[in-house]
This record gives C-alpha cells, sequence and structure tokens, in this order.
C-alpha cells in the first residue's frame, strides 16, 4: 500500500511541475473559468505551473505567489470595440509594493480591427499620434532619441525602412513585433547576424518594429543578457495560443506605482496567457490611450511629469495603434 501511494504522489507531482510541451497550454481551462463566471477570457489568467519551467529558484517564488495574486483580482474591463477589450487593476501589493497595470486585449480571430505601426520624424504624444491615425486605442512603441525625436531601433513600414538600429551592440532589440501582408502579427527574432537589415527587401514583413528584451519565447522564460533588475514603468506586447494580441502598460516611479522589473514581467506576461511577450520602451514614454476616454484618452499613469495622474505623457516617435479594419 506504502509502495502505490508513493507512486501516485509522485506521477501527480510530474504532472503538475512538467515542462511546457509545444501545444499544451492551459489557456482553455482559464477560458472555461471566465466563461462560468461571465468574464471575458482575455482577463483570465492562466493559473498553471506548467505555463512555466523554472531553474531560478527566486523566479519559482514569484511565480508561486504572484500569479495567484494576478489571478484571483477582478478586472475593471468593457468591449471598446467589437474584439477589443480593455482592462485594468490597482495592486495594493504585487510583487511587494502596489502596481498599476493596465491591458488591451485584441481578438485577431474575429475583431474588426487590426494593428497598424506609426510614426513621426520628431516626437509627440501618443495621444495626438494616435488621434492622427484614426485609432481606436495604442500604446507608445520603441526606443527613440530623445534629442532629434526618430525610432534608434529597426523600423520598418509599408516595406520602407524608416530607421535602422543606431546602436550595433544595443542588446536590447532581439526581437520584433511584425506585421504580414495578411495582417498577421507574428514576432520575430533577431537574425543570426544581429542585424534586422536582413529584412530590409523581404516584402512578406512589409511591417516590422524591433525592440527587446525578448521575455518570452513560447511559453518559455528567455534568458537575459538585459540585465535590468531596477523596477521601471513598463510597455510591453504579448501573443496568446488562440490568436490575441494584448497591449499591456504598467506603471511606476510613484508612491502608487512600483513599476516592474524585466524578469517581474516575464511572471506577468505568462500570468495573463502570453505565448510570446517582447519589452518595448518604458519610463517616462510609458502610455496606453483609449479613443474617447477621458483625459484626452490616456487611461494609464504616465510618470514624465513625476505625479500620478493622466497628464503625464512624453513626446514619443512611433506608437503600436489599433484601428478599425478598412
Amino acid at each position: 500500500m506504502k509502495k502505490i501511494l508513493s507512486f501516485l504522489i509522485l506521477y501527480f507531482c510530474s504532472l503538475l511541475f512538467a515542462p511546457l510541451q509545444q501545444g499544451n497550454y492551459g489557456f482553455e481551462a482559464a477560458a472555461n473559468l471566465a466563461s462560468n463566471t461571465g468574464k471575458h477570457d482575455a482577463f483570465s489568467p492562466c493559473d498553471s505551473k506548467k505555463t512555466i519551467e523554472e531553474t531560478d529558484d527566486s523566479l519559482k517564488n514569484l511565480w508561486d505567489d504572484e500569479a495567484s495574486k494576478i489571478s484571483s483580482v477582478n478586472w475593471e474591463q468593457e468591449e471598446i470595440y467589437p474584439g477589443v477589450y480593455y482592462g485594468y487593476h490597482h495592486f495594493a501589493n504585487l510583487f511587494g509594493g502596489p502596481q498599476s497595470i493596465s491591458v488591451i486585449d485584441l481578438n485577431m480571430n474575429s475583431a474588426k480591427a487590426e494593428v497598424k505601426f506609426v510614426w513621426t520624424e520628431g516626437r509627440e504624444l501618443t495621444s495626438i499620434l494616435a488621434q492622427k491615425a484614426g485609432a481606436l486605442a495604442a500604446v507608445n512603441g520603441t526606443f527613440f532619441d530623445m534629442e532629434k525625436g526618430g525610432s534608434i531601433e529597426y523600423l520598418k513600414i509599408a516595406n520602407s525602412v524608416i530607421d535602422t538600429t543606431s546602436d550595433p551592440n544595443d542588446i536590447r532589440d532581439n526581437g520584433a513585433l511584425s506585421i504580414s501582408k495578411k495582417k498577421e502579427i507574428r514576432m520575430l527574432k533577431i537574425p543570426s547576424d544581429n542585424s534586422w537589415r536582413t529584412f530590409d527587401t523581404i516584402s512578406a514583413y512589409p511591417d516590422i518594429m524591433a525592440a527587446g528584451p525578448v521575455l518570452l519565447d513560447n511559453f518559455m522564460k528567455v534568458p537575459q543578457s538585459f540585465k535590468n533588475t531596477a523596477r521601471h514603468p513598463r510597455t510591453l506586447v504579448g501573443l496568446t495560443s488562440d490568436n490575441h494580441l494584448k497591449l499591456i502598460t504598467v506603471d511606476g516611479r510613484s508612491p502608487m506605482a512600483e513599476g516592474m522589473s524585466v524578469f517581474e514581467l516575464q511572471v506577468l506576461s505568462l500570468t495573463l496567457a502570453c505565448k510570446d511577450a517582447i519589452n518595448f520602451d518604458g519610463g517616462g514614454s510609458t502610455t496606453m490611450w483609449i479613443a474617447g476616454k477621458p483625459n484626452n484618452g490616456v487611461v494609464n499613469y504616465p510618470c514624465d511629469n513625476k505625479i500620478f495622474d493622466h497628464a503625464g505623457e512624453r513626446e514619443c516617435a512611433n506608437i503600436i495603434a489599433i484601428i478599425p479594419r478598412k
């Protein structure tokens, strides 16, 4: 009897902590939970430990402790356009401090909307660039020159290279968000020669915005050579296994919101059911905008004015916008 009991314990432990296999993801269970509770599945986190194989004990503890907090909250949420959802929650204590998190979820299977990269030669507020583009919602994009404006990472729009990576030793831009000819959204890895210029003449990817570091690749935490352990406001983009795009902002630099490290972002994006995820420009640039909302459409708490309000936008060089499908 003792041998049988030991076998059963070992068997169930192996199931609980087994590495994730490609195509085996717990989001379906999260979606079922959402339907049972009447909540939209975009904000029903995956609570299965099988979504992470982790050798770092500190990150294991983060997953155990903090993912459960994210899973247990009720997100303020609404459908802002058919197939486009917005959610927000302020955590009194997440990763050891207050956190303010906003999410836009685009269901790319059914939404009557699509993604567009918008840029300017100088710098403009995210809200202004979004309004000019006729956007439904937007977040700030990739890194840029604070003095001259313009992206300092690879940016290709409509098969025209707008900017290239200014620093060949930049270890951040190891990933990119791309829009294919068919308007499909993909995340790309930097080519083996560490140059995005390989994509200059590849017309299958007419729109590419490089950024980084890459946080998740097929549900797995990507080891970080960009050792940014400090907490800052963050903007990240994630893709789920069922073809949803998530635009996520984390506020910071405030007693009301501490911000997150790159490693904490990995836990957050996994918990929010992302399969792949990339970090974009953050800090004072982090902004989320939604058409028709108060405060000029700014729904998060940009920190460039050092006040926890909606008025602290920083002028940026590019944005990731969601626009009505033509």
